[in-house]
């Protein structure tokens, strides 16, 4: 891949939905859409974007110590531990050149073993602007960081943030009906999928 493309761990978006159901084909394997995962009416996840900010907010976390930089068999500088990722539809057209997704990373570094809370994990994360990789035979990414794009942790949930008209036009210059939020725990184990409806401000 070229340098700087990332492997694309979500599934997000239903091109990505095609990708995986020829794959399956291919092996003879029955293809089914992705299931949201029930979360209780109080933890569940939204998206607001209007003219001048967005937010992304996931589903509260299980627990209130996380667990990160953790050394296994297959850790490797700069691995997926945890990922929080938000992802939308756009034009074929458009793709590679507008982006379609927005994610906050936290990565394995020097084995280490920390933990705590969730907002104290985010001050090591990185929040990345996402664009699709034309030129790459598998499915990837080219991530961009945006000032104006940021990550919290509030009330025990991740939000993703974006601030500003001019951000709000790079990111989406048609607004989405809907968003695919999902979340990634250590060894790219899913533990959260929803398509959530935007709501707009």
């Amino acid at each position: 891949m070229p340098d700087g493309v990332r492997r694309l761990l979500s599934v997000g978006p239903l091109r990505h939905y095609l990708q995986i159901g020829l794959a399956l084909a291919t092996l003879g394997m029955a293809c089914a859409t992705v299931p949201s995962i029930p979360v209780s009416v109080s933890d569940a996840p939204s998206v607001v974007i209007g003219r001048t900010s967005a937010r992304f907010i996931f589903p509260r976390e299980s627990t209130s110590v996380l667990s990160w930089d953790i050394p296994t068999h297959d850790s490797y500088k700069g691995s997926p531990e945890h990922v929080w990722s938000a992802s939308w539809e756009i034009s074929e057209e458009r793709l590679g050149k507008d982006p379609d997704g927005v994610s906050v990373a936290v990565r394995f570094k020097n084995g280490v073993n920390r933990k705590g809370s969730l907002s104290q994990m985010l001050t090591e994360a990185e929040t990345t602007v996402n664009t699709t990789c034309m030129q790459c035979d598998i499915p990837a990414y080219t991530p961009t960081t945006d000032a104006a794009v940021t990550a919290s942790a509030i009330d025990g949930r991740v939000v993703i943030t974006v601030k500003g008209s001019a951000a709000i036009q790079r990111l989406f210059p048609v607004i989405p009906d809907s968003i695919y939020l999902e979340r990634y725990a250590p060894h790219g184990n899913r533990t959260g999928f929803w398509k959530v409806a935007v709501r707009r401000q």
